[in-house]
């Protein structure tokens, strides 16, 4: 490309666009999708075939990912710059596309897509939707310059999302109205791509017939409201002025007259928006990602209109469009629950050999992928729920899955969301106690929750603190970050103070080097004679240098309204000088 004043443009936007997309490009959690996108890709290519063909969409995006996976790694960050440089590629095949169509709009066009919300959205997610923009784009622009480029493109996109058909029937009426001197071969192209298909079309069948009888359970239903989603999603607002700047994209100025380019851009928005509509009466498919295939197709449509203005008009109206984009929001990001700090949370609250178990039909992958991500998870268990809908006659037969799938642990975390209480019921049913409790608080208004559950212990108390609190269990992990230790406590009487549970470290000289003293999960004011109760702490070792350490605890309630004063409960029995708390375990840090 020759360094001209566009081509410099060219480079400075895209410079803005990637600093647009890759600044947070990890700071939201994963979505729903995006976790899906995550398990599909995390063992073999054979599991990414046949998880696709048991979603709803082909599999070329998940193929790339998964090689991507293997030369790159699996970070948050890794797997969504994949999706940050087909934006970029996308915007850098604008440019070239549309300054063919027009002298001087390509950054126009560049401009306008960079700035478009619902790209920065699916620009910053592991999903399909950029690169299915990338290749309608690379086809469209292919089907007027190379042949067996368009066929490869085409082929490619139709492998990416099935909408790319829709781009495919644009250029064959495109082709039947205004080009007809290239009939015979374009159709024969659009044959060969089809022919590339096949292979997957008897799959697409299995998934209309199969999977998604009744069409897409998220789609959008035709109404008002729904054309008024779809016109602010994916043109933006003020929406009728980019309708009509789109309109007057497909007319040259001078003189006035259809721009045969163009028209091709405008049939393949006619046909995408149009025929989506038309299914979406018969068949639930309507939905603004799949027709964000138009997206950079308007960005070009846009810009040939505002590239015809004379300069000061023009000048106003790309001050606006920037203005716009920038601090006005047209699309709004997925729900995306707080999987990583439940990951967090678990992880450094539970005890060797202890187990987590997901009890949602909503986001499982994500929440397994942040829990893989950690060293020292405890082992996780998918609830399976639609295992207990094939045995929703058979409940006997479930309740023994899940039983076989706790055995070999005493104490487990239950993460739930949803209004599903299947698991709790089968577990407490067969002896287990639910020891403690927290939530986190989601977008949603709904919480995600935290329910602590344990076996009731056979072994009598480890000690007792002040003749009141009895121990049974008190367990201590070296983490990669710190120490996680839990404790299971029990009530000799109901209790009326409110303790505070002291753990913390000790250097091999007795000096206190870590702290963390909190009320326990369940306040003891709630404590009931004869129950039990889990409690735990995590300390971070980040700042210690390598040695021995001893694991302490004690406990204590303050006597005075102002907190100056405290009462320290007493080990009992205790053959030491100090009797004040409890050592619980030497540890190594490394």
């Amino acid at each position: 490309m020759k360094k001209t004043r566009p081509g410099y443009l060219l480079l400075i936007l895209l410079f803005l666009i990637a600093a647009r997309l890759i600044i947070n490009l990890d700071m939201n959690s994963l979505w729903v999708d995006e976790g899906w996108s995550v398990a599909a890709t995390s063992k073999s290519l054979w599991d990414v075939t046949t998880l696709s063909a048991e979603d709803v969409h082909p599999p070329l995006y998940f193929y790339i990912l998964y090689k991507w996976r293997l030369a790159v790694g699996d970070s948050i960050f890794a797997l969504r710059y994949l999706t940050a440089i087909t934006v970029l590629l996308t915007a850098a095949l604008i440019f070239r596309y549309s300054e063919e169509i027009m002298s001087g709009s390509g950054w126009i066009a560049v401009l306008i897509f960079g700035l478009h919300d619902l790209v920065l959205v699916l620009g910053q997610e592991i999903r399909q939707y950029p690169q299915m923009m990338l290749l309608a784009v690379l086809t469209l622009w292919a089907y007027r310059h190379h042949r067996y480029l368009f066929v490869l493109s085409g082929a490619l996109l139709l492998w990416t999302h099935y909408w790319g058909g829709f781009i495919l029937l644009a250029i064959g009426l495109c082709t039947l109205i205004l080009n007809r001197r290239q009939l015979k071969q374009t159709f024969i192209a659009l044959g060969v791509i089809g022919a590339l298909f096949l292979p997957w079309a008897l799959v697409v069948y299995q998934q209309i017939s199969t999977e998604i009888p009744e069409g897409l359970g998220h789609a959008l239903v035709n109404s008002e409201e729904t054309y008024r989603i779809l016109a602010y999603q994916l043109l933006g607002q003020p929406e009728l002025l980019f309708l009509v700047l789109m309109i007057f994209g497909l007319i040259s100025y001078q003189p006035p007259r259809l721009n045969k380019r163009s028209a091709l851009l405008g049939l393949a928005i006619f046909c995408t928006v149009g025929l989506t509509v038309l299914i979406n009466a018969f068949y639930q498919v309507l939905s603004f990602r799949a027709l964000s295939v138009i997206v950079p197709v308007a960005a070009i449509l846009i810009a040939q209109a505002v590239a015809q203005f004379r300069s000061p008009e023009r000048s106003a109206l790309v001050i606006f469009l920037v203005l716009q984009g920038v601090f006005i929001t047209n699309a709004q990001p997925p729900i995306r629950l707080p999987w990583q700090s439940v990951a967090d949370y678990v992880s450094q609250h539970s005890g060797n050999q202890e187990a987590v178990i997901i009890e949602t039909w909503f986001d499982t992958h994500a929440l397994v992928y942040y829990f893989d991500q950690h060293s020292d998870a405890p082992h996780v268990i998918t609830a399976e729920l639609d295992r207990y809908d094939h045995y929703r006659d058979k409940p006997d037969e479930y309740g023994q899955y899940l039983l076989d799938s706790v055995d070999e642990y005493d104490g487990l975390w239950l993460v739930r969301f949803g209004e599903t209480d299947i698991v709790q019921h089968v577990l407490r049913e067969n002896g287990w106690l639910v020891t403690g409790s927290t939530t986190q608080a989601t977008d949603l208004g709904a919480t995600v929750e935290l329910l602590r559950l344990d076996r009731p212990p056979t072994n009598e108390p480890m000690t007792v603190f002040g003749e009141q609190l009895h121990l049974y269990n008190a367990d201590v992990q070296v983490l990669d970050s710190g120490v996680s230790t839990t404790f299971l406590w029990s009530p000799e009487d109901a209790l009326e103070q409110a303790y505070t549970i002291s753990v913390f470290l000790l250097d091999s000289a007795g000096r206190l080097v870590v702290q963390q003293d909190t009320y326990p999960l369940t306040p003891t004011q709630n404590w009931q004679t004869g129950q039990f109760y889990f409690d735990s702490r995590f300390l971070s070792f980040s700042s210690l240098p390598p040695g021995v350490y001893t694991v302490g605890v004690k406990v204590y309630y303050f006597t005075d309204p102002a907190f100056q004063n405290l009462q320290i409960l007493p080990v009992e029995p205790c053959s030491r000088d100090n009797c004040e708390f409890l050592e619980i375990e030497a540890i190594e840090v490394k």
